[in-house]
């Protein structure tokens, strides 16, 4: 279950917010390579105190989108629709559980486990009839979340200069397409290149002693 925080005053704590941007990072890349970057904070951060990490808001631009009219919210054997943002980020320290159907009883390894998850509210497939319009190619955004934030990890006390950032799909594969891949589509490209871009915004919660 979601965790939500409140940005009002919760006595001693100190909250800073984050900002990391993949810039033109991704910018260069043509095909289903990984969204990974590493994002060197301006300004390093010293955490004294358990810290809890909350997300406010997150932009996902460029990200595949399905062109085949007879994949719905799901297609077994189509790998070019997102259902979940899986996010990991090292320096967090994500301790989310995950566990999926195995028909022999044991534990199943999930590519979601240890692993932030964002699910899409909607199938990333092309609205009309398999062809790609630029309406198609708004980012996922979830921003202007106000007062409340979603609960991400709790952390030691640490340094922070960097935020290592990967981001897949559901299945542990990457949330780009090959421009150059029609196969079943339609259309030889999925949204440009140059509009993918990752930024994500974070509330770092630090406990504080009460002596400070």
């Amino acid at each position: 279950m979601a965790q939500f925080f409140s940005t009002q005053h919760r006595g001693n704590y100190e909250v800073r917010s984050v900002i990391v941007d993949s810039k033109d990072a991704l910018t260069g890349t043509t095909g289903s390579e990984p969204c990974e970057f590493i994002g060197r904070l301006s300004e390093q951060i010293n955490l004294t105190g358990p810290t809890e990490i909350y997300l406010s808001s997150i932009y996902i631009g460029g990200y595949k989108i399905n062109e085949n009219v007879n994949a719905l919210y799901d297609d077994s054997g189509d790998t070019d629709i997102i259902n979940y943002f899986s996010l990991d980020i090292p320096e967090f320290d994500i301790a989310q559980i995950g566990g999926q159907f195995s028909s022999d009883s044991r534990n199943s390894y999930t590519d979601m486990n240890r692993r932030f998850n964002l699910v899409m509210e909607s199938p990333s497939r092309s609205g009309i009839s398999g062809v790609l319009t630029p309406k198609d190619y708004k980012p996922f955004v979830l921003g202007h979340l106000g007062k409340t934030a979603v609960y991400v990890s709790t952390i030691k006390p640490k340094t922070l200069n960097r935020l290592t950032v990967n981001i897949q799909d559901q299945d542990g594969l990457s949330i780009f397409r090959g421009l150059n891949n029609p196969g079943n589509h339609s259309v030889d490209a999925n949204p440009p290149a140059k509009s993918r871009r990752v930024i994500l915004q974070f509330l770092l919660v630090e406990t504080q002693r009460a002596d400070n």
